[in-house]
Formats: C-alpha cells, structure tokens, sequence
C-alpha cells in the first residue's frame, strides 16, 4: 500500500511538472488588435520550423500586463511577449521595447557618457591649473 501510494505521488508530480511545460511563452509583432473583444494577432517566428506563423489570442479578466497596463495601450507594430497557460488563456503580456526605444536609450548613455567624459577632463585641466597657480604663488613668496 505504501508503494502505491509513493508511485501515486510521483505520477501526480510528473504530470504537474508536465503541465508546467506546457505553459508557452511567445514573443512577436502585433498584427492586428481588437481592443473592445479583447484580441490580438501575433506573428512570431515558430522555434521549430524558424518559420513566421500568426497567432490569435484572446485576453481574459485575468489577463496581466507588464510595461502597460492593458490592451488598449498595445499598437500594430509593437513587439509583446505574451505567456500562454496551458489552457489556451493568456497568462500575461509584457510590452517589449522597440528598437527605437532601445536605439534612444543607447543614445542618451552615450550622450551621458560623452558629458561625463568631458567633464572629468576638464575637472582635471581645472585642476592642473590650479596646481599652476599654486606653484607660482609659492615661488614669489
């Protein structure tokens, strides 16, 4: 009885992990959207045929939202994650940032790092001057 009850255990256990696994997690660009029945059409690029397929998924009440906070503030053309339980019901969608929005980002860093750039080297020209300075004030005394 006891074995029984251990293979039961783990049978249960394998299959729930099973389930787990099934949960997708997919990535792509919205192609389509319909905000007031709650639906969105992806493509992606399937990871076993590397080939672009369309996906249409329908958001439910228990829908969340990362980086927005609900469809309507999806467009055509952004890139979202969308998580799939194994259910078929979208777990949760994550807006990704566009290569505009990265390429900015890039830009302001580099910017930053430019202005920090120049304003170390003339912190040490000020200060080299100010060794000058200190120099000749000392000589003359």
């Amino acid at each position: 009885m006891k074995r029984f009850k251990v293979l039961f255990t783990v049978l249960v256990l394998a299959l729930s992990v099973q389930g787990l696994a099934a949960a997708e997690q997919v990535s792509g660009e919205v192609i389509a959207l319909d905000p007031l029945g709650s639906k969105i059409s992806l493509r992606y690029v399937n990871p076993e045929t590397s080939k672009d397929e369309n996906l249409d998924v329908a958001l439910g009440p228990e829908t969340t939202f990362t980086g927005i906070s609900s469809i309507a503030d999806i467009q055509l053309g952004d890139l979202i994650q969308v998580q799939v339980g194994q259910d078929g019901s979208v777990v949760s969608i994550t807006k990704e940032p566009s290569a505009e929005q990265i390429a900015d980002t890039l830009e302001e860093k580099t910017e930053t790092e430019v202005e920090q750039e120049m304003n170390q080297e003339i912190a040490e020209e000020v200060a080299k001057d100010k060794a000058l300075v200190d120099q000749v004030q000392n000589q003359k005394l």
